[in-house]
């Protein structure tokens, strides 16, 4: 069953790529973060040459393109054309914390270690951006526009600016690599875009010169959403636990973090979704039970404290008591309208399916009972799986955790 649905969602995955500019879609293209890590997983178990060959293509794609903020790093949320040029400005916790752990991952599977690298830059993003001093929890977003309404304006360049703050051989630099002898697609100005691949040599001087753009663009104000989601910041958790177990100057924020799920969210076995301010802001939803457990899950794995495994234990046991009625899942405890749709299988959107991600989560558990309502779980939903597998990709994924294969990647 396992290799049935893993060999399907390659295929219909194949089928729906873009093969020469990356991702899926003919339209615009949003990162897809979880359908692309669990090709990530397809491919450890199933090793095609074609699959690693799109998988490539798309993470550098994503890298030097438009959906990328080459100056102050982290990535928008999608671009509204099929070349990856032109971005939607906002930046959201959620796909970046994804992508910095999608791009971990990809550094070892592809054998690609300037991925982790971007890895990090990603999550060096959302601790300068998304965080503030003596305030626990990463906030929600950034806005695509700035304090004096502009689309984008924040990181758009016109060239009188880049011509002042720059030497001549500086600007002569970007100029070619950034593609500012075209004419410009924004009004505000140009989008720093990598549109010609520089040199070592050239790499070197574009690091000095993002770094005086960076300080100039410190004074550009963006408007934030300050609201901290246990769901993002659960995910935020799962990527800063894996990137110090290779970089420990990402432990002090993922216990950060840690300690704004336990200490502030967690109340009575229960999760709250958000605080702002000072102010608690509903119930938690599936999404936050599971993305939570996920990062306790993820956190207690680099501390091995047992306190921490305890308390992602308890996330998970709650978001199974909560969420999974009848051999089948609710996305939220209640609604205002009373009576809501349950599901077999959950579907993923932007995010993981938060469903499949607790069934993941539950047979990584040293907890016998919650691994057998894992297996059991997984054997739901076989419909929805066969009709479009495309959008179960994390479901898929959970089963593929339960038969870890040994085969090895094609030289």
């Amino acid at each position: 069953m396992v290799e049935h649905y893993r060999s399907k969602l390659i295929d219909v995955a194949l089928q729906r790529a873009d093969i020469f500019r990356g991702g899926f879609g003919a339209t615009n293209k949003f990162p897809m973060s979880p359908q692309l890590s669990a090709l990530l997983e397809a491919y450890v178990q199933e090793p095609q040459p074609a699959l690693a060959d799109f998988l490539k293509l798309t993470l550098n794609q994503m890298i030097n393109q438009g959906l990328r903020d080459h100056v102050g790093g982290g990535f928008f949320r999608y671009t509204t054309d099929p070349d990856w040029h032109t971005p939607h400005f906002e930046k959201m916790l959620y796909d970046n914390a994804q992508l910095a752990r999608l791009y971990l991952r990809a550094a070892d599977v592809l054998e690609m270690p300037d991925y982790r690298e971007q890895a990090y830059a990603i999550l060096d993003f959302i601790l300068t951006d998304l965080r503030e001093e003596k305030v626990r929890g990463l906030m929600t977003s950034t806005s695509a526009i700035d304090e004096k309404s502009v689309e984008g304006g924040v990181y758009l360049w016109d060239k009188h600016e880049l011509q002042t703050h720059l030497s001549s051989n500086e600007y002569a630099l970007v100029e070619k690599i950034w593609g500012l002898n075209t004419p410009q697609e924004f009004e505000a100005g140009y989008l720093p875009i990598q549109k010609v691949m520089p040199t070592m040599e050239e790499r070197a001087a574009l690091v000095l010169i993002i770094g005086k753009l960076k300080a100039i663009r410190s004074s550009r104000s963006l408007p934030k959403d300050q609201k901290r989601l246990a769901s993002l910041n659960g995910l935020a958790l799962i990527a800063l636990s894996e990137a110090a177990q290779h970089e420990t100057r990402y432990l002090a924020a993922a216990t950060e973090i840690k300690h704004f799920l336990v200490n502030e969210m967690w109340h009575g076995n229960a999760l709250y979704k958000a605080r702002s301010k000072e102010k608690y802001l509903g119930t938690g939803e599936l999404e936050d039970y599971a993305y939570a457990a996920a990062g306790m899950l993820s956190y207690a794995r680099l501390t091995g404290a047992k306190v921490d495994m305890d308390a992602a234990r308890q996330m998970t046991q709650q978001g199974w008591h909560r969420f999974h009625i009848n051999a089948a899942w609710k996305l939220q405890q209640s609604t205002l309208l009373g009576n809501q749709s349950v599901e077999a299988v959950v579907a993923d959107s932007s995010s993981p399916s938060p469903a499949s991600v607790l069934i993941a989560v539950s047979w990584q558990m040293p907890d016998k009972a919650l691994r057998t309502q894992a297996l059991a779980a997984l054997n739901a939903g076989h419909a929805e799986l066969e009709h479009d597998i495309f959008w179960y990709a994390t479901q898929v994924a959970a089963m593929m955790a339960l038969q870890p294969m040994t085969q090895k990647k094609p030289q």
